[in-house]
């Protein structure tokens, strides 16, 4: 509806219902006399747990709304809700409500721009700002607000039930809140489009699976952890290269995204930042023991510890230098000048960082290797075109992360014993190929003294563990991948009426 020719309203309001149903039953039967009767009572037998039934129903209620103005198409407003009450959730927290709001400038329709020199390169330029949230209950299932039952099977002929699971009525919506600034930028005629975002993202009472002590006897509990934030900054470039008169046109596109995350809020649990979980190493700056990893307030997830690999002793003398009074507590081995532990640190064995230098190897000297979260995502595509013709490409990269490549040490470490072996095992330690950076190829390495030395795994026994290895099997994560290539013609009409 537009009113005295400059101020535009739109509204729209809704509602929706969606519910679903399920209900199976099995009935299994055996030794019928007579296959001519199909139905289940031919049978004469039975067998136990072999005849099921089950039901369940879920539904969502929900009503939205949203309005739009604007004012000459200058000022921009939009205002959104979205109420969703769901059934797998309790009465008192059943319904989320879910506002946004966004809000934006066309400067280029303001009169003292297109008199400015800048509209001659400027083609568009629109600031905007918005909030909104988002709800989240994937993972909830249909009852386990109402607890969770389970058949133990029969005790001497009468079946039981039993709790599988702890009852959290409590249970609420993850909210998702976000707050972003940037602006839309057209250059040239809008051969050149600009979109820049800054956002910040909340995300509040994380539905999480809490793993609980064993003897509570039950593994984990639903519940609604705690906040979490993710924020940064997105550029996106598109730009017509090429136009020319004989049809061939030359599209190209960019983007990049910069994102940190951190963790705000925990349950109080008596901790220090409220820890759950992490490991406990040795801080030089401080000089003290500190906690790390886990999840910490104000920490961010994914950060990487492991033992930090300096070289690989080439010889007895080397051995006598370096580790002649060392105790590697994790693999149960000495230095050739104590007499005790299940074994000696020899030739071929890693020189670990004794970051305390207190001549012990243990879990207190392990040190901060990377993240696995990338610091910049992005992509870049193009697009060629002439006379029917079209060639695309689409290419993402990821920078600044860490990945721990498990299978080379699990192959080389001989963990399973039933690998075939890779290059990289001419290039480890040998008698004759002493100046290398890949440790002596041991059976079952994984375990410690006297059997294996520890060198390619640390603290996990084999375990697909990311931290607490050694660091030599880190890498960068840094990719460039190719996504799509396409090729493709497109006929014409009139070509395609006559087949």
């Amino acid at each position: 509806k537009t009113f005295h020719d400059v101020h535009n309203v739109n509204v729209m309001l809704g509602t929706e219902y969606f519910g679903q149903k399920n209900l199976s039953m099995q009935v299994y039967g055996q030794n019928a006399p007579t296959d001519d009767i199909t139905t289940p009572n031919a049978s004469t037998t039975f067998a136990t747990g072999n005849n099921t039934g089950s039901r369940s129903a879920y539904s969502i209620v929900s009503h939205f709304g949203r309005l739009n103005y604007d004012y000459d198409q200058r000022y921009l407003l939009t205002m959104v809700y979205r109420s969703d009450a769901a059934s797998s959730l309790a009465t008192a927290n059943r319904v989320g409500f879910f506002p946004g709001m966004s809000a934006g400038w066309n400067l280029h329709r303001e009169k003292f721009f297109q008199k400015s020199i800048l509209s001659k390169y400027i083609s568009s330029f629109k600031p905007r700002i918005s909030y909104g949230v988002n709800g989240n209950i994937a993972g909830i299932g249909n009852y386990d607000v109402q607890g969770v039952y389970g058949s133990q099977g029969n005790y001497n002929g009468i079946g039981g039930f039993l709790n599988t699971g702890i009852i959290n009525g409590g249970l609420r919506w993850e909210k998702s809140k976000t707050t972003d600034i940037g602006f839309d930028l057209g250059l040239l005629k809008n051969r050149i489009t600009v979109i820049a975002d800054h956002f910040d993202r909340r995300t509040s009472d994380l539905l999480t699976d809490l793993v609980l002590p064993s003897y509570i006897g039950f593994g984990s509990v639903k519940t609604n952890l705690g906040t979490f934030q993710n924020k940064g900054f997105e550029l996106a470039v598109n730009a017509n290269i090429l136009t020319l008169k004989n049809g061939l046109t030359w599209d190209v596109s960019a983007n990049i995204s910069f994102i940190k995350n951190k963790i705000l809020k925990l349950p109080f649990n008596g901790n220090e930042n409220n820890r759950q979980g992490g490991l406990q190493v040795y801080d030089p700056a401080t000089k003290k023991v500190i906690w790390v990893g886990g999840l910490q307030e104000g920490q961010p997830l994914g950060a990487i510890y492991a033992y930090k690999q300096l070289s690989i002793f080439k010889d007895a003398a080397d051995v006598q230098s370096v580790a002649g009074n060392r105790y590697d507590a994790v693999a149960n081995i000495t230095g050739p000048n104590l007499a005790f532990g299940a074994g000696k640190i020899t030739p071929g064995d890693v020189n670990w960082m004794d970051v305390d230098k207190n001549d012990t190897i243990d879990s207190r000297d392990q040190i901060y290797i990377g993240n696995i979260n990338p610091k910049q995502t992005g992509g870049f595509s193009t697009t060629v075109s002439w006379k029917g013709f079209s060639f695309y490409s689409q290419f993402e990269f990821a920078l600044g992360h860490t990945i721990y490549n498990d299978l080379v040490p699990r192959t080389l470490g001989n963990y399973q014993g039933t690998f075939n072996y890779i290059d990289m095992q001419k290039r480890s330690w040998s008698p004759t190929n002493t100046n290398t950076d890949v440790p002596k190829v041991y059976f079952a390495d994984q375990v410690a003294a006297p059997a294996g030395k520890k060198n390619y795994t640390r603290g996990n026994n084999a375990g697909q563990v990311l931290n607490s290895n050694n660091s030599r099997f880190y890498e960068k994560g840094d990719y460039l991948a190719c996504r799509e290539i396409t090729i493709s013609y497109q006929f014409g009409k009139g070509m395609l009426s006559k087949t």
